[in-house]
């Protein structure tokens, strides 16, 4: 099957799945759009003492849309806890159509989180990104084609990234990726060849990861700064479970830039 049919096909697949437990309040955030992209941003009420770290959250396919709520109201609700218990803002854009591989509209996400970061009390050294199915390859494509930018990134059981995915410049963010064996919308393959890759442009071996069953499986590699974690079970629908993990969320938080680049 070709890439973009592929892609097409899992993008299909997830859409049944991302629509899970409503979560989030949306009256919770502000209104945080320009033309073409809406979006809502969490403030937390430490901005107005000191500065505060920054989530880019990138949704999945079945928030996509022009409401301005769905992607808030569904799937973060550990995500959005984190955030209030860390006083962070949390910045949640939504995609008009399906897909965050448009050069067009990743250049208005991070147009927007330089704005944020000139109007708000926001730390640009503490930047994070994260997504899920759709925006877990938004967010392999965001952190690959901003190098820098980020502090970190956490995909969640990602699709394909973009055809432009660079995974020498993805190696510039320390990287937690999370996916589950058996999940049935986007194959946990999708997660082993982007670790595989990145693996291979630091001229590293690759991993072995388990087939089916077991236990869950994780890797590590200190001097990359990259972490997999992967689910035995759990289907699709992982993201409550990686958001509340609470290893990956110190390492998240613990991620700062001596001199982030403003894009």
């Amino acid at each position: 099957m070709q890439p973009i049919a592929s892609r097409l096909l899992f993008l299909a697949a997830a859409l049944l799945l991302c629509v899970a437990t409503p979560a989030a309040d949306p009256n919770a955030f502000v209104d945080f759009s320009v033309e073409g992209l809406p979006g809502r941003l969490y403030v937390p009420p430490e901005a107005s003492e000191s500065r505060r770290p920054v989530i880019v959250f990138l949704h999945g396919l079945g928030e996509t849309g022009d409401d301005n709520r769905r992607q808030v109201n569904h799937n973060i609700d550990n995500l959005l806890k984190s955030a209030k218990q860390r006083g962070a803002f949390l910045y949640a854009p939504q995609a008009v159509t399906r897909g965050w591989g448009e050069r067009a509209r990743t250049d208005q996400v991070v147009a927007q989180l330089e704005s944020l970061l000139g109007k708000h009390n926001a730390d640009p050294s503490r930047v994070y990104l994260t997504g899920l199915s759709m925006g877990g390859g938004g967010a392999w494509t965001v952190a690959s084609r901003y190098p820098q930018r980020f502090a970190a990134a956490a995909p969640i059981c990602g699709v394909p990234p973009a055809d432009d995915w660079d995974p020498a410049l993805q190696l510039k963010t320390p990287t937690w990726a999370f996916h589950a064996r058996d999940d049935g919308a986007v194959p946990v393959r999708c997660s082993h060849e982007r670790i595989n890759a990145l693996l291979a442009a630091a001229g590293k071996p690759p991993v072995e990861f388990p087939s089916e069953g077991g236990d869950d499986f994780s890797f590590s590699d200190a001097a990359l700064n990259l972490h997999y974690t992967e689910y035995p079970t759990g289907g699709h629908a992982i993201w409550g479970k990686a958001y509340a993990t609470p290893e990956a969320i110190e390492w998240l938080f613990s991620q700062q830039q001596a001199t982030p680049k403003a894009q």
